[in-house]
């Protein structure tokens, strides 16, 4: 299994849990009406369905400062920002590669890394916040998510998260040291280009996938 890029909007939510200060409850509200998916099934099943994506499938569609851009990544992206009712969920998509481009060179710059044992130390943190603090409602959320995902909780926590885990502490430290230093990273400025014409602006089908 190919374990492709992940935004934050999937953290977004699972932060949620335990009331995180710096997720609302606008951020990925849940619906009550019974013939309406809950936001856990539909970012669930966005998620799953590009988690067995092999290597061999993939497709680059495009370039972010000379990094290859993998249609699934683009996919995977496009839906979620989709979902989450932003305005552009095609800029949104295009800006958030270029973002974090942007932080890989910065931490890169400043020699900035996240070692595997603040990454587990960080999900016994979560995994504290979801089972001992949160709400029902959000527990629930969280359960139906993995399940959606077609993971046991003990995979998610131990194979799935610590990727996931890795890549938040290592956007935290990033901005840390920004605030530290007074430095401003422009994503502006990193070169993109999606040169798969199905996957333009003007031609993007999300019919297709």
């Amino acid at each position: 299994m190919k374990k492709i890029f992940l935004t934050m909007l999937v953290l977004i939510l699972l932060a949620g849990c335990g009331g995180n200060d710096e997720a609302t409850d606008s951020d990925f509200a849940y619906d009550e009406s019974p013939d309406i998916e809950s936001n856990a099934i539909k970012v669930g099943k966005i998620y799953a369905s590009y988690m067995d994506i092999q290597d061999s499938e993939r497709i680059i569609i495009g370039y972010v400062d000379g990094d290859p851009i993998y249609h699934d990544e683009f996919e995977l992206n496009y839906k979620l920002f989709a979902a989450s009712d932003v305005d552009d969920p095609y800029a949104q998509t295009l800006i958030n590669f270029q973002s974090r481009k942007a932080e890989q060179k910065y931490a890169s710059e400043n020699n900035i890394t996240v070692t595997i044992d603040e990454a587990l130390e960080f999900i016994e943190y979560q995994k504290d916040l979801i089972y001992n603090y949160s709400k029902e409602d959000d527990l629930n959320d969280f359960k139906t998510f993995v399940s959606v995902l077609g993971l046991t909780e003990d995979e998610y926590w131990n194979v799935y998260k610590i990727d996931e885990a890795t890549k938040y502490l290592y956007m935290n430290k990033v901005g840390e040291h920004m605030e530290k230093n007074n430095k401003v990273i422009d994503p502006a400025g990193i070169p993109i280009v999606i040169f798969d014409k199905a996957y333009g602006r003007r031609t993007i089908d999300t019919t297709l996938f």
